[in-house]
């Protein structure tokens, strides 16, 4: 075999051996409103705890937040408010998934304690069909808005996936 050969069949091995191999590049792209699940951790943890409540499993970085409003704006007595997600999948409430669930939205309260249900009236909204943004009409003045994610049967992921912001209503 020629130097050449030899050099392309060695090229050729090591590309082979390679974690990327058969994996096309792509440029990064932004988060998307609508994430894809990560993959199942497993239902127990090494202690034994249960951990179908427990979004972040395996997955190293989740959070939920507002897309609009923003922290301090100023806002009409009718607006709309989106959400987004990094780290874990938006779904329809009832079935209970790791790493996937729905939005809240909480009015002038702060994020509902882990595994705790989250109410159902006036001040917490359920969003369990899946929704992404939600018209809001409120009372002039100053307001906290609080975006809790919590699992198909309506039980909080806790603070760590909630994102409270104080907006102005003219």
């Amino acid at each position: 075999m020629s130097p050449a050969m030899i050099q392309k069949t060695f090229l050729m091995a090591a590309l082979s051996l390679s974690p990327f191999a058969g994996q096309a590049q792509t440029a990064p792209t932004e988060p998307s409103l609508k994430q894809t699940a990560p993959a199942e951790p497993p239902a127990m943890s090494r202690e034994g705890k249960d951990k179908t409540n427990d979004v972040r499993g395996a997955i190293n970085f989740s959070r939920v937040f507002f897309v609009s409003p923003k922290e301090g704006e100023t806002v009409g007595k009718t607006f709309t408010a989106k959400f987004g997600t990094e780290g874990v999948a938006v779904a329809k409430a009832g079935a209970i998934e790791p790493g996937q669930g729905h939005f809240h939205l909480i009015i002038d309260g702060g994020p509902i304690a882990k595994g705790q249900v989250i109410p159902m009236d006036k001040k917490h909204l359920h969003f369990a069909e899946g929704q992404l943004e939600a018209k809001v009409t409120l009372p002039p003045g100053n307001h906290s808005l609080t975006l809790q994610f919590g699992d198909g049967a309506h039980r909080s992921y806790g603070d760590m996936m909630s994102q409270t912001i104080k907006v102005t209503v003219k």
